[in-house]
Parts: structure tokens; sequence; C-alpha cells
């Protein structure tokens, strides 16, 4: 009888056994569960964060090119995007594209940019013309001023690496003196200054 009982008892107790492992197993699978759910979720967030900031950066660059450059030849619309991009690479300037775009446009007429600090509405009355700035800056913000360099030729990839500061060829602003000149293109003059781009990130 003894023998019958302790082999009853060692059966229960492997079952108990069974069971618990099964609780353990089923547990760890639903932590895993939530935790990829958690990551995927997380990782969707940062995607979405990522897509916006850079729908936003092409926007400030678009805005920019569209006040400074939408009358300019081609070659001339991307010196003004070299120009904004190289600011981006040196640390002498903010870091973002919006945050160059925009520099000191609450200090009236003292921006970088005249149309950031005006007083005037900076959106864009001409669609057609912004829309196709957007595909110009989208085509410089994921491309790089290197690789379109390339395809205007004209020496232009040389220059556009250096390309920090620029004006309208019929003013003549006191910082100019101070500054080497690069090229002229269409309406603008283009500088470059080695406080800069002695700073470049990259």
């Amino acid at each position: 009888m003894s023998k019958l009982v302790s082999r009853l008892c060692i059966a229960l107790v492997c079952l108990l056994m069974l069971n618990v492992k099964a609780n353990a197993a089923s547990v760890l699978i639903s932590s895993i569960t939530l935790l990829s759910t958690k990551n995927a979720a997380n990782n969707q967030t940062l995607q979405i964060k990522n897509f916006l900031f850079q729908e936003n950066e092409i926007k400030c660059l678009a805005i920019a090119l569209y006040h400074e450059a939408r009358g300019e030849p081609v070659i001339g619309q991307y010196a003004v995007g070299a120009t904004i991009m190289n600011r981006v690479r040196s640390k002498a300037y903010p870091n973002k594209i919006c945050g160059v775009v925009f520099q000191n446009e609450h200090l009236i007429n003292r921006c970088q940019f005249s149309f950031a600090c005006d007083g005037i509405s900076d959106h864009p009355k001409n669609e057609k013309s912004f829309k196709k700035m957007k595909r110009l800056a989208k085509m410089i913000f994921y491309k790089g001023i290197a690789r379109e360099a390339k395809f205007i030729g004209h020496g232009f990839e040389v220059n556009a690496n250096n390309m920090t500061h620029y004006h309208r060829y019929d003013v003549y602003p006191v910082w100019s003196n101070n500054l080497e000149k690069v090229s002229t293109l269409g309406d603008h003059v283009f500088f470059t200054s080695k406080r800069v781009t002695q700073r470049y990130a990259n």
C-alpha cells in the first residue's frame, strides 16, 4: 500500500512541476510578446518623429529657396541651398536647417536671411513655384550638395563646398569686404568664410 501511495505522490509532484513550468513558460512568452509589441511601438514612434523632423527641415529649406532664389537659374538655386547646408555643417551656426534659416528671426532686419525678419508673412503665395522649390529641397536634403554638384558641373562642385555667404549683386554689405569671393551665379555673389569652413563637422 505504501508503494502505491509513494508512486501516487511522485506522479502528483511531477504534474505540479509540469504545471509550474507551463505557467512560467506562459508568463515568459507573454512578457516577450509585450516587450516586442512595446519595442515595435517605440520604433514606429521614432520613425514617425524622424519623418516629421525631415519633412519640417525640407520645408524650411524650400521656404528659403522660394524667397531667396525662385527666380534664379538652377545653378543659382543650388548655390543658395549649398550655402544653407554648409552653415548647417558648421559649428558656427545651428545644426539644423530650420535653425539656420530662421536664426535671429525675432530681430527685425538683423537676421541671416532678410525674408525671415522683415515683418512680412513667409507663407509662399505662388504654390506652383513653392512645389518646385520643395522638390529641389528634397533632392538637396536626401542626396546632398556634393552629388548634385557633380550633376550640375561647370566647376560648381569645387565651389559649392566653400559657399557660406551671399548677397545680391546690386548691394554691397560691409561684411563682404572680409570674405573671399567664390563666384557670381544669377543675381547673387557667393563668398567663403574660413571661420565657418574650419568648423565643419564633417
